[in-house]
C-alpha cells in the first residue's frame, strides 16, 4: 500500500479517522492510533476519547449483568418460602413457579458468566496486537469508529 499523499513512498499504517494509507513523513502517533499529520489528529483524538468512555461503560455493564438473575432467583425462592412463612401448605402453583423462576435465574446467570468471560477473553486477546473486538451486538453503539489506526505490514 502507498502513501495517500505521497504516491511514491509505501505506507506504515492507517489513518484510524479517515483509513487512508500514510507514510511516516504523515503520520503522527497521538495514541492509541496514527492520524494524518495535517488533518485528522482531532479527529483521533475524540475518537480515543470516545472509545475509552465506552471501554468504562461496558465495564459497568458487565458488573451489573448479574441484577436480572439475582432478581430471578430471589423471587422464586421467595415463592417457595411465601407458603411456608405464612403457615399454610405449599400450593403445587406456587412451588412450581418458584422453581421456574429460580432455575431461569441460575441459567441466566450461567449464560451471563459464560458471556462476560469471552467478552473479557476477546477484549484481552484485542489489547494485545492487531485490531480490538468488537463488542456483540447489544453493547454496540450503533455506528462504526472509522479505521483501525495499526500499522500496516
Amino acid at each position: 500500500m502507498k502513501c495517500f499523499y505521497h504516491q511514491e513512498i509505501d505506507a506504515v499504517g492507517l489513518c484510524k479517522s479517515c483509513s487512508k494509507g500514510i507514510c511516516p513523513e504523515c503520520a503522527i502517533d497521538v495514541g492509541g492510533g496514527l492520524a494524518c499529520k495535517e488533518t485528522c489528529i482531532e479527529a483521533v483524538q475524540s475518537l480515543n476519547a470516545l472509545i475509552s468512555g465506552n471501554t468504562s461503560k461496558v465495564a459497568q455493564r458487565l458488573r451489573a449483568s448479574y441484577f436480572w438473575p439475582a432478581f430471578l432467583m430471589v423471587l422464586g425462592i421467595l415463592f417457595i418460602a411465601a407458603p411456608i412463612i405464612s403457615g399454610k401448605p405449599p400450593m403445587a402453583y406456587s412451588t412450581i413457579s418458584g422453581l421456574a423462576f429460580t432455575g431461569f435465574g441460575v441459567l441466566l446467570a450461567a449464560y451471563q458468566r459464560a458471556f462476560n468471560k469471552a467478552y473479557r477473553r476477546s477484549a484481552q486477546s484485542g489489547s494485545q496486537g492487531g485490531r480490538p473486538p468488537r463488542p456483540p451486538h447489544h453493547l454496540a453503539c450503533g455506528s462504526a469508529l472509522g479505521g483501525s489506526g495499526r500499522m500496516v505490514k
